[in-house]
């Protein structure tokens, strides 16, 4: 009785340790069992030649802009995505200027968009009057970044001089805030403060801390590593340091502090996982991020201790002495107050092929979220490869659910960062 007593409790020790095992396998996902149907080839074709058809080219062929905005600005998106850009193309961006004033701000939006996108050369004369005429901040900063694309250095003060003029109280709105950053970084050039001290700050110790490292040019991909409670980096099974490629372009490659612009730099706050429906992101789980405003402190530093109004002071606590006065890593703060939201990490199941020649290819770019690489099968649309299960697998390893994404450029180097140039930052 004693012997089958102890072999019953031993018996019972090791379902529990199996338990506890298959759960830990319970939580990995494997990519092999991911499918996207809208992958395969012929789905992806039959999605672009109605996209073309329908959505692009009928809309922008009846000419009558004031009575379709609806279409027209559905239109510019599709142009985007698929960057499309032809005579017709470029006839829609010039009657949809001869038509501004007379549509609404969310027409004006979409055009200044698809504008920026597609043709960054060419509408200079049109930019210079949206600047110089429109009381929206929005469309203001847009038009002005338009402007310094190619603009000569010696610029700067120009706008700065029309901003005051135009907007006299401009310290007060954000865009236009970080706007007078964007302009102030043309023409004075300043380093990035300590990356060790960002990494080592004490608001970080004991928390999971996602860093996600970038090119000033966000046409060339940057480096994800992730920093676990006990203060070390988390480790592939060779001892490697885990690292993933992560895309922060949006497909307009606008600044971050605007709507579908670049994802902004900054401190986000983790709020878990989940699964997407929208179908540009497919099956993949996502990372879910939440920038300052989007949600309450309480709600961002996880913390019912915490002010339940955000103060610019609240965000502030949380930097490094070096950092505090560094107002890049302020971006996702101000793009928060200014609107912002949504933005998160996830895959991808958009056609590459659309932006074939870019940098930062096979990736997609997004409408402003972090994106990783995921490759799908042209012949049933099984998943392939993917970045972004390796990234929610230690996500969930290390228990980062309720931590922090970091997002910082670290240089204006023209290619894709990879992990042996960040070690020297990180040690």
């Amino acid at each position: 009785m004693i012997v089958e007593k102890i072999n019953r409790s031993i018996l019972i020790l090791i379902m529990i340790v199996l338990s506890g095992m298959n759960c830990e396998r319970c939580n990995q996902i494997k990519y092999r069992d991911l499918s996207s149907e809208r992958t395969i080839a012929s789905n992806r074709q039959d999605f672009l030649t109605k996209l073309r058809q329908n959505t692009i080219y009928n809309s922008i062929g009846t000419k009558a802009v004031v009575e379709n905005e609806k279409d027209w600005i559905s239109a510019f998106w599709a142009m985007e995505l698929i960057q499309e850009k032809t005579a017709e193309t470029y006839e829609a961006i010039e009657i949809g200027y001869k038509h501004f004033d007379s549509c609404t701000k969310q027409f004006q939006r979409a055009l200044l968009e698809a504008t920026y996108c597609l043709y960054p050369q060419s509408f200079r004369t049109e930019m210079n009057e949206v600047a110089k005429s429109t009381d929206s901040p929005k469309l203001f900063a847009m038009a002005i970044n338009y402007l310094m694309i190619s603009d000569e250095m010696d610029k700067g003060n120009q706008y700065m001089d029309l901003m005051r003029a135009r907007f006299p109280n401009w310290k007060e709105n954000p865009l236009l805030k970080m706007l007078a950053q964007s302009i102030e970084r043309v023409t004075h050039k300043y380093m990035v403060p300590s990356i060790k001290e960002l990494i080592s700050c004490d608001f970080f110790r004991g928390k999971s801390v996602v860093f996600c490292f970038q090119r000033e040019n966000r046409d060339y991909s940057g480096v994800t590593i992730i920093k676990q409670k006990d203060g070390q980096f988390y480790r592939t099974k060779r001892e490697h340091i885990f690292s993933i490629s992560h895309l922060a372009r949006s497909v307009s490659n606008m600044p971050g502090y605007l709507t579908n612009g670049n994802s902004p730099q900054g401190i986000y706050s983790i709020q878990g996982i989940d699964v997407s429906d929208n179908v540009f992101i497919g099956p993949s789980p996502t990372l879910q991020l939440v920038l300052p405003y989007e949600v309450s402190p309480q709600d961002f530093f996880h913390s019912v201790d915490t002010d339940s109004t955000w103060r610019r002071e609240i965000y502030e606590a949380v930097l490094p002495e070096s950092w505090k006065d560094y107002l890049p890593i302020w971006e996702v703060y101000f793009a928060g107050k200014a609107g912002r939201s949504e933005i998160i990490a996830h895959g991808t199941t958009i056609n590459p092929d659309y932006y074939r020649g870019f940098p930062f290819y096979p990736n997609t770019p997004s409408l402003g979220c972090i994106t990783a690489t995921e490759l799908w099968s042209p012949k049933d649309g099984g998943c392939i490869y993917s970045d972004q299960v390796k990234f929610i697998n230690a996500i969930r390893k290390v228990k980062a659910e309720n931590g922090y994404f970091v997002l910082i450029n670290i240089d204006n180097v023209q290619n894709s960062l990879h992990i042996q140039e960040l070690l020297p930052l990180l040690y």
